[in-house]
């Protein structure tokens, strides 16, 4: 988040469960319930069939334009 009410170290979750995962989300902490790219990660989540979890990815131009929003992958000239 960029708005300064939750410093991103500590909105992380740090252990070895092969389980979690951090997401970071582009927007406000006060905008979370209202953000696309957060509803996008929830329907994905809650999509995922019980006992067979795989790591958040979106592919296609959503997932590259996803990714150099969130500032996952470097931009090129």
């Amino acid at each position: 988040m960029t708005d300064g009410v939750v410093p991103p170290t500590a909105a992380r979750i740090d252990t070895d469960d092969a389980q979690h995962e951090n997401i970071w989300v582009p927007g406000s902490h006060v905008g979370l319930g209202f953000n696309a790219a957060v509803m996008c990660i929830l329907a994905d989540r809650l999509a995922q069939p019980e006992g067979a979890w795989e790591p958040f990815r979106i592919d296609g131009r959503l997932g590259s334009l996803y990714e150099r929003v969130a500032g996952l992958v470097e931009r090129t000239a």
